[in-house]
Formats: structure tokens, C-alpha cells, sequence
């Protein structure tokens, strides 16, 4: 395709095919993981609970582990967005929307199976597959629109949950025990 068929959708400028209702709803998928972080500092602004800031904290760190990663592989996206739009200038590997909503939704999920277990079953289940529906639209989304290629986005999934898992554990086998009682102390 020529970069002409592409629009950008204005506020992000991520473009998709003119013209292709499916490349319209995933460019706006392709935009949960900032309605995610807008969540996030919602939540945190407004909660302040401890849980809420080592998940962002986590997340934070999550996006520091993506750059570096970017930075150090240094592949390139497909052609169609590396070579002929000037506006992106990441590399692809792993995909950062791929790598963000992996961790986001792992994080969830053990948050909700482990931490949430006396919550009835219509609680614990819908969400973490709504969750993974999310993941798997904004994973298709990231190829659809030819901002990365298929090995680059599972990548970024398997490097958010395996951040996901460290992480989680960290908080409640470390951190929790030890110093979240101190900090609330405070």
C-alpha cells in the first residue's frame, strides 16, 4: 500500500488504512494502554492505596524494561512504517502496546485470582477474560495496522507477563510483609 491510503487518526496519528472500518476500531484499540495509564494516575491521584502505586510503579518499570530492550535489539518495524513515515522513530522489537498490556493484564489477573479469592466467581472470571480479549485485540491491532511484525508483539507478551510475574511476586512476597504495614504507618 502507498503511505496515501494510510489516515491518521488525528489525536495519536496512528494511521490506518483509508477507508477500512476493521484498521478504524484498531487503531482505537490500539489506544487502551493510554486509557489504561489515564486510569492509572486517576486511581492513584484520587485512591492513594498502596496496591494501586506498586502496580503503576511496576508498570513504570515495565515500560524502562521495554526501552532498554528496544535499544539494545534495535530491530526495525515492517517497511511500510519504518522506511516511509518519518513520525515513528522506535524500533519494534519488542512491541511496547504488546509488552504494556501483558503485564496490565497478568498483573490483573493474579491480583484476582490470588489476592481477590474470596470474591464470588462472577467477579473473578469475566474480568480476566475481558481482560485477555483486550490483550488480543490490541496484539492484533499492533500487526493489522503494520506497526510490528507477529514474532515483535509476542515478544512484548512474553516479556510483560514474565515482568508481570516478577513483579507481583516481589510486592507480595517482599515487599508486603515487610514494609507495607511500616508505610502505612507513616
Amino acid at each position: 500500500m502507498v503511505d496515501e491510503d494510510w489516515v491518521s487518526f488525528s489525536l495519536t496519528h496512528v494511521k490506518y488504512p483509508r477507508g477500512d472500518p476493521i484498521g478504524y476500531i484498531l487503531a482505537l484499540l490500539s489506544l487502551t494502554p493510554f486509557a489504561v495509564f489515564i486510569a492509572f494516575v486517576t486511581l492513584v491521584l484520587f485512591k492513594k492505596e498502596l496496591d494501586t502505586v506498586l502496580f503503576v510503579s511496576g508498570q513504570l518499570l515495565n515500560e524502562l524494561i521495554n526501552l532498554i530492550l528496544k535499544h539494545v535489539i534495535r530491530e526495525a518495524r515492517p517497511d511500510m512504517h519504518s522506511v516511509k513515515n518519518a513520525t515513528i522513530k522506535t524500533f519494534g522489537m519488542p512491541s511496547q502496546h504488546s509488552q504494556f498490556m501483558a503485564f496490565f493484564t497478568f498483573y490483573c489477573i493474579l491480583f484476582i485470582m490470588i489476592r481477590m479469592q474470596h470474591k464470588p466467581w462472577y467477579f473473578r472470571y469475566p474480568i480476566p477474560m475481558g481482560l485477555s480479549i483486550s490483550l488480543l485485540a490490541v496484539v492484533y491491532s499492533r500487526v493489522y495496522l503494520l506497526y510490528h511484525y507477529w514474532f515483535q508483539v509476542v515478544v512484548g507478551i512474553l516479556v510483560g507477563f514474565s515482568w508481570a510475574a516478577v513483579w507481583f511476586y516481589f510486592v507480595y512476597s517482599f515487599f508486603e510483609p515487610k514494609f507495607f504495614n511500616l508505610i502505612i504507618q507513616l
